[in-house]
């Protein structure tokens, strides 16, 4: 399918402007086989909303994987830009996103369809049209069978009513990794987190800045491709992290995270 044809008239060249409408940030780690079909979904679902966008692919790559990104790139060109992080983290390649996106606003998301790119256009119009700063999306409410391992849901439902205690946050799914939100805030919201603690310290950050936030239920469908890296022991290392986040220690102890880590520099 000939995506320049389909997408030229809703999205400005990168070259050429300087600002967009929307910025999608996808992190990926190695070869993400439902990508392709994230990027697809995202490209057809904006279209209707007119907006100028594009979707920057923050990859940190491992064996052959650059390669295929490069050529994935290619193939989505031009909506699409690739860069390349070789620090692992989740929360870095956010953070690399955030820094080199030309959007007004900036939407998130997974590379394996968990998430629905088709709702990008309906927060986006939320977003503005209700003055809002920050949209947190929650899995809880509707998800489809098979989406949450019984484990996953017991220990995310514990880290959001961690993260509400502690901070009184007004989320009720702290770790959810799909967010729109105004890309001006970013430069007064202090991040430390490398890893998947991020998804719990933005929501914190942005709450105790006193944002307008707001938390819209989506449809969270079960993983097309691919296993979930989330453990019991990735569980520990976050509600280890908002502790430290609530006594003022959240930068020293990503330090130590970064250094326990293996692969991370």
């Amino acid at each position: 399918m000939n995506y320049w044809w389909e997408i030229q008239t809703t999205t400005r060249d990168p070259e050429k402007s300087e600002e967009l409408d929307v910025s999608i940030v996808i992190p990926t780690y190695g070869i993400e086989p439902a990508l392709p079909s994230t990027i697809e979904e995202t490209v057809r679902s904006i279209q209707p909303y007119h907006l100028s966008f594009e979707i920057l692919i923050v990859h940190t790559p491992f064996r052959d994987s650059l390669q295929r990104m490069q050529n994935l790139e290619q193939r989505f060109a031009p909506v699409l830009r690739l860069i390349v992080e070789r620090r692992r983290g989740y929360g870095l390649a956010f953070m690399t996103g955030f820094r080199l996106s030309r959007g007004r606003v900036i939407a998130t998301l997974d590379a394996d369809l968990t998430y629905p790119a088709d709702q990008i256009g309906r927060l986006y119009s939320l977003l503005v049209e209700s003055h809002l700063d920050f949209i947190n999306t929650n899995r809880f409410k509707e998800h489809e069978a098979g989406a949450f391992r019984w484990q996953n849901y017991i220990g995310n439902g514990l880290l959001a009513l961690i993260t509400n205690t502690l901070f009184r946050t007004p989320f009720n799914d702290s770790q959810s990794g799909m967010w729109v939100f105004k890309k001006s805030i970013w430069k007064d919201l202090r991040c430390y987190g490398r890893h998947m603690e991020f998804s719990s310290e933005i929501k914190i950050e942005a709450s105790q800045k006193h944002l307008r936030c707001a938390e819209v239920p989506v449809f969270f469908r079960r993983r097309r491709a691919g296993e979930s890296r989330n453990s019991v022991k990735e569980g520990l290392k976050i509600a280890l992290y908002i502790f430290a986040e609530r006594v003022g220690l959240a930068r020293r102890f990503s330090t130590v995270l970064r250094r326990s880590t293996t692969g991370a520099k």
